[in-house]
């Protein structure tokens, strides 16, 4: 960013911003929950994570990688047993910490035939 007479606004440069995108590849979806619904709603939160791995990229401005986690929805939309199911070490611990304790609020559309099985990734990436 510039100022109007061209040098640098508050020290900062556009080459000093580390900016990440956060990808949801299709879930693996067991139950009753309509899988388009759940895609709807899990791209209204990618905002969200897209700031968890902001705060990541903070301390180490070089993290990406994927990694899994599974829960369940109940039939009522309430999400339960939030677990890491794959991350590798390059994945900091905050950022998946981050991204369950997220998980773990949202409040899907009830399903009243029944909980669904979720097991999602998310794949953290440098913007290019």
């Amino acid at each position: 960013m510039r100022d109007p007479i061209g040098g640098p606004i508050g020290g900062i440069t556009a080459e000093s911003i580390v900016q990440g995108t956060v990808l949801l590849p299709a879930a693996d979806l067991e139950g009753a929950l309509d899988p388009m619904v759940y895609r709807r709603v899990m791209l209204s939160r990618v905002a969200g994570f897209r700031a968890c791995y902001s705060r990541a990229l903070r301390t180490n401005p070089t993290v990406g990688g994927r990694f899994v986690l599974s829960w369940t929805i109940t039939a009522t939309g309430v999400v339960t047993n939030v677990q890491i199911v794959q991350s590798p070490a390059m994945i900091p611990a905050e950022l998946t910490a981050c991204v369950r304790g997220l998980v773990a609020r949202i409040r899907f559309p009830a399903a009243p035939t029944g909980p669904t099985s979720v097991e999602q990734a998310f794949v953290v990436r440098l913007r290019q």
